[in-house]
């Protein structure tokens, strides 16, 4: 995807990328692996930076028919964009949604919560530590 609609007058645009791979899906257990990159293109300065890159396992276990238990675990980084630095974690979530299933359903939802139970704070790459 490729936009700018809603983002800052700062970007010419914002390139968003995504994958997401089956590993197993064993009734009733289903294991997904997904990246998720967000860049933007400045208009000064350096044209491109990485801002936003996830990286997350899903196990989703249903439950039945209407009902499964979905349970996610990753690690997140997001890069600074007016200094040098960055955020990154690794997070952990749980939640419910409907079953997923091999014909594409009419209506698909899911609701899903967590948390960062560990953040750190890095340098920018290429920037000593003294």
């Amino acid at each position: 995807m490729i936009g700018g609609f809603l983002f800052s007058s700062d970007y010419t645009y914002m390139a968003e990328s995504q994958v997401r791979l089956p590993l197993l899906h064993v009734e009733p257990l289903s294991l997904s692996y997904r990246q998720r990159e967000i860049t933007p293109v400045l208009k000064k300065g350096p044209q491109t930076q990485l801002l936003t890159l996830r990286n997350e396992m899903e196990a989703d276990f249903t439950l039945g028919d209407q009902l499964r238990l979905i349970t996610i675990g990753g690690y997140h980084r997001t890069a600074f964009e007016d200094r040098a630095g960055s955020l990154d974690g690794y997070v952990v979530g749980a939640g419910l949604g409907s079953p997923i299933r091999r014909e594409l359903p009419r209506l698909e939802w899911f609701v899903v919560a967590g948390g960062y139970p560990a953040r750190t704070r890095g340098p920018a790459p290429g920037v000593a530590r003294l």
